[in-house]
């Protein structure tokens, strides 16, 4: 018997939205049409901030959901087999640079809160006048 995939999670309500929205707006405009979070929010009734999260969902339940930040085009897409993955590669690249920067910032964020602890950062009590 040949290997079965494993379960998909089950998605939320929002999510499964979501995943309905991406779908309709690629038929609409085509594979790769952006679209941008507040748009999306709208559509899904849900808080713009919430559609990183929800776009985690589907991508942790198998979907290739992908986001721009070109200010050309910015959004989020749905990318399916036989789509062009360069724009995803390139993502996925923008990913990594940005997590890069993000632990090194909390390095140094920690280090200073270190440094506060141990009375050897000048912390203002309130802010000047």
């Amino acid at each position: 018997m040949p290997p079965q995939p494993p379960p998909q999670p089950e998605l939320s309500p929002r999510a499964r939205h979501l995943l309905l929205e991406l779908n309709i707006q690629r038929a609409h405009h085509g594979a790769g049409a952006m679209v941008k979070d507040k748009d999306l929010a709208k559509s899904v009734h849900a808080p713009e901030r919430d559609i990183v999260d929800l776009a985690g969902e589907l991508i942790d339940a198998g979907h290739l959901v992908m986001a721009s930040c070109d200010s050309n085009n910015p959004g989020r897409c749905l990318l399916k087999r036989g789509d062009d993955l360069q724009p995803a590669l390139d993502y996925l690249e923008s990913l990594h640079e940005r997590g890069v920067k993000i632990l090194s910032r909390e390095r140094r964020f920690r280090d200073a809160l270190e440094a506060a602890g141990a009375g050897q950062l000048n912390l203002p009590l309130e802010e000047p006048a």
